[in-house]
């Protein structure tokens, strides 16, 4: 913590350097100031946590100037003035210009003391508060920034179509949604978008993982428990800690009967509410559902609570997974590469080729195979520029295999197969060579093949090492 700064401003030499006197010998760092003029040149070169005034200092009318001046260039700097009893309506003045106390002259040194360590912690509580402020409305606005519609990138007409669906639930803000789509499409990204665009962004937003087994337990998370036989000790359920906002339910399809059972009829009773002019549903809270799986089949195996899929239904929204919106992949691997080189603290960027090479990929992991892959490329680099050689390779792969399919439309079956296995080959030799940095010998050894054979494939292939960068 650093030492507190006062500046004491007096024109009364013996009066000015007893109190210089003992708020040192307190640990405090004191300058002085003679005039209006030492004050105000001191105040505008330095910052002070603390200035002492005289209100008859020389050079202006009662030192009121000072209060003045020192509030307009350290806004955040306490003032107190030091006033006799002749002049208390100067010091009511001097706090409507903005000074934060005042102090009688032939006050003690103990009670200057006392004033000065209270109105220094003040000053600190004061800032605090401020900062928190400050960082509370910060944290807001990127909150709503991270969840903003906008947020989501949407360059596919695809996902441009399921975030207009996404935005008309969102306004609604009562009826319950669910959300369909492969693990890893953003699922609870579009939930908590839906939450805070919605009448409900106001209150909290619960999140809460339905796992399979333990019926019991999840009856008791979601609902609280109904005879606990102690109450003095209750603990909310996710539904109370959700109250007025949304529960995010993933993945329902997990839900036993009983839980199943229970969403309905809540599900049931806010209807009922919402069709009554003064109904008041028991638990005011929008329900966001989401699964993996395709609840019909679960309905019709028998697994599924045919009347919560129709309730459920009211809204549902369908996330296509990464190979159905390709046009959004380049633009969400930068995206993700650049959280992960924030977090990693390294400045990493995609050449347009690798770019290319992942928007060919079909990410069957969808956006979070995506992040994972963009964090340990950024983890792995050793350079500021990503090639495609750091590509993992069943992503290249995949990629040269499609690109050869795509050009020759696979007309002839033999002809294709030959050129998939020379993409293959060449790429499987090419990475064995860089394994073993073009050790020839050891490559082959690795590979199981003669270095003569190994020769002639990188004679075939045309291929050569890599020359440093200068």
């Amino acid at each position: 913590m650093t030492t507190p700064k006062i500046l004491v401003a007096d024109d009364d030499r013996t009066l000015r350097r007893g109190i210089l006197f003992h708020l040192t010998a307190a640990h405090y760092e004191v300058c002085e100031a003679a005039t209006a003029e030492e004050a105000l040149e001191l105040t505008t070169n330095r910052r002070f946590d603390l200035v002492i005034t005289d209100l008859k200092i020389p050079d202006v009318p009662h030192g009121m100037e000072i209060v003045r001046k020192v509030k307009q260039m350290q806004p955040s700097t306490a003032v107190m003035v030091m006033t006799s009893s002749s002049t208390v309506q100067l010091a009511v003045q001097a706090m409507r210009a903005g000074a934060d106390d005042f102090i009688a002259k032939d006050a003690t040194v103990a009670e200057i003391k006392l004033k000065v360590d209270k109105m220094l912690q003040h000053r600190q509580l004061r800032l605090k508060h401020r900062r928190l402020i400050e960082e509370n409305d910060l944290l807001k606005r990127q909150l709503h920034k991270t969840n903003d519609f906008k947020s989501l990138v949407a360059e596919s007409l695809t996902f441009q179509e399921t975030l207009k669906h996404v935005a008309t639930v969102a306004e609604e803000g009562t009826c319950p949604i669910l959300l369909q789509g492969e693990g890893g499409t953003g699922k609870e990204r579009v939930a908590r978008a839906i939450h805070h665009n919605s009448p409900r962004k106001n209150h909290p937003f619960v999140s809460v993982k339905v796992a399979p087994g333990s019926d019991e337990l999840m009856e008791i998370k979601l609902f609280g428990q109904t005879d606990s036989g102690n109450e003095t000790e209750h603990h909310p359920s996710k539904i109370e800690m959700a109250g007025g906002g949304t529960l995010f339910l993933y993945d329902v399809a997990d839900a036993s009967a009983t839980v199943q059972a229970r969403l309905l009829k809540l599900l049931k009773e806010q209807t009922l509410a919402a069709s009554k002019r003064n109904g008041k549903p028991v638990s005011d809270i929008r329900i966001i559902a989401a699964t993996t799986r395709n609840l019909k089949d679960k309905v019709t195996e028998g697994s599924f609570n045919k009347s919560l899929l129709k309730h459920l239904k009211m809204a549902a929204i369908d996330l296509p997974p990464l190979r159905e919106r390709r046009e959004d992949i380049p633009i969400l691997a930068k995206s993700l590469m650049d959280q992960a080189c924030k977090k990693h603290r390294k400045v990493v960027r995609l050449r347009a080729d690798v770019l290319e090479y992942l928007k060919r990929y079909d990410w069957p992991g969808n956006i979070r195979e995506l992040k994972s892959n963009m964090e340990q490329l950024v983890l792995q680099s050793t350079n500021s520029v990503l090639t495609v050689r750091a590509l993992p390779r069943h992503i290249r792969s995949h990629s040269d295999l499609r690109n050869i399919t795509i050009q020759n439309g696979l007309a002839h079956l033999a002809e294709a197969k030959n050129e998939l296995l020379r993409t293959f080959e060449k790429t499987f030799i090419s990475d064995a060579l860089s394994d073993h940095q073009w050790n020839v010998s050891r490559t082959a050894r690795a590979i199981g093949i003669s270095r003569e054979g190994l020769h002639r494939m990188i004679k075939r292939y045309g291929l050569c090492r890599a020359r440093p960068a200068k």
